[in-house]
């Protein structure tokens, strides 16, 4: 296929949060000089829309009756360690003027059908965190770690730290790396979704992003001295100095996208020891006859009594909808048999609310990450005694290529908080990126002069 041959000083694949957040780094740049030459990059995205994994959508009911769902990322988190710091996210709110409400996320036990502890099971969970935190030996699965503090791994600390948290089972949860991130049990709902804010979020870059645009191939030379030149499935080749890369983890370790040369061995050995959780959602939405027994917002922990850790979002955002997280083997489930899935989790809800619930339930919608091509699961997971490689991987490679995303170099840089995992991870991972690339930019590694930059660059692809 004969594509275009393209010009630009950074490129950056991907338009998630994490590619918005390099690309604005590098707006801001530009709009913050005083006569000097601007950085020229340019987003490619291999979807049809921005975002990633950041989405919002809209689904009739009946009339008069509509909900919005949020297939991907659905809160702004906040840190429940004390004195911690507000999700970086929030000053962009503010600054656009989205209503949000708070959300301490009340929970209801269950387990079988009958109603658990409050108290003992918040009890459990705390104490867990608390043992986290203070840990110090060598780093452990959380099953064992666990068992060993006599805790046991009981349902309610399985949706917390285990499936419903990381897309994985205690057994396969790293406790140093769950020490180190941010820890959410709380955070804010925006009242106009997610999906508006990252239109707003997007605002200034949105003329550099290219939709539709797979990179297949990148030929990259260390120490940036023929540049890096990228192609596309659609045949276009873009030559640039620099090049962000944001995909997901999954595309990274897929093979989908050719390295010419390969990564640097450090880069994948430490790409092996990290993967994506499985992750998945079913919505179950509801007619307009049916009264709810709980409040918005209302958080059910379920074991039921087929065995499986579920965890329901009752009400969500206020609206007629239950939304339902299934992680690990659940969230596989999802990806292979969706209507086995759907009974799933109406059947556990049945056990709590009563079998009257499913003649209310009158749609369903599945997501099904893992079959996604351009993420290829939910979100990043590191094995035990790895938890060092989210920092190994946000290492600049041969000082051309720069990684980014929710997976790697998220801690912020004035708090010190490792928000990997969630989307203010994204955002920090992205600005982190944005700034390394322009701090290499004004050492004056170049790829020849204006004058002769398309044959330098030409060359290192023929």
């Amino acid at each position: 296929m004969a594509g275009t041959d393209h010009i630009c000083d950074t490129l950056i694949i991907g338009a998630g949060l994490a590619g918005i957040s390099a690309a604005r780094t590098i707006e801001a740049h530009n709009k913050s000089l005083d006569g000097g030459a601007p950085i020229s990059y340019t987003v490619l995205e291999a979807g049809d829309k921005i975002g990633g994994r950041v989405q919002s959508e809209k689904v009739d009911l009946e009339p008069g009756n509509s909900v919005i769902i949020h297939p991907g990322a659905q809160w702004f988190h906040a840190d429940v360690r004390p004195d911690s710091a507000e999700n970086p996210l929030l000053a962009h709110v503010r600054e656009y003027g989205m209503k949000t409400f708070h959300d301490d996320m009340p929970r209801d036990f269950f387990d079988r059908g009958k109603k658990g502890n409050f108290l003992k099971n918040m009890r459990k969970i705390n104490e867990a965190r608390s043992l986290i935190d203070g840990y110090q030996g060598d780093d452990t699965d959380l099953a064992t770690f666990f068992n060993n503090s006599n805790l046991g791994t009981g349902s309610a600390l399985a949706t917390t730290f285990g499936e419903v948290e990381t897309g994985a089972p205690l057994s396969q949860v790293s406790t140093h790396d769950v020490r180190e991130l941010v820890a959410c049990n709380r955070g804010e709902f925006s009242k106009d979704g997610l999906g508006p804010f990252v239109e707003k979020y997007a605002q200034d870059i949105k003329p550099h992003v290219k939709l539709n645009s797979m990179v297949t191939k990148i030929n990259w030379k260390p120490d940036g001295r023929e540049g890096v030149v990228v192609q596309t499935a659609n045949g276009d080749t873009y030559h640039a100095k620099r090049v962000v890369m944001t995909t997901s983890i999954g595309v990274l370790k897929s093979g989908n996208i050719e390295f010419q040369p390969p990564m640097p061995a450090a880069h994948a050995d430490s790409l092996s020891h990290i993967n994506m959780g499985n992750f998945n959602k079913i919505f179950l939405m509801f007619d307009k006859k049916f009264k709810f027994p709980v409040n918005a917002n209302t958080h059910l922990d379920a074991h039921t009594r087929s065995g499986h850790d579920v965890f329901y979002l009752s009400r969500d955002n206020g609206q007629p909808l239950i939304t339902t997280f299934f992680g690990g083997e659940l969230a596989r489930l999802c990806d292979r048999d969706p209507d086995a899935a759907v009974k799933l989790a109406i059947d556990g809800l049945a056990e709590i609310w009563g079998d009257d619930v499913r003649k209310h339930i009158i749609k369903t919608k599945v997501t099904q990450w893992g079959n996604e091509p351009l993420v290829q699961g939910g979100y990043s997971r590191v094995e035990i005694g790895h938890h060092h490689v989210r920092q190994q991987l946000a290492e600049p490679i041969g000082g051309v290529l720069y990684l980014a995303g929710e997976a790697m170099g998220t801690t912020h840089p004035e708090t010190g908080r490792n928000w990997a995992t969630h989307m203010a991870g994204a955002k920090l991972s992205g600005e982190r990126a944005g700034r390394e690339v322009l701090q290499s930019l004004s050492q004056g590694v170049s790829v020849g002069t204006a004058g002769e930059r398309n044959t330098s660059m030409t060359r290192f692809v023929r």
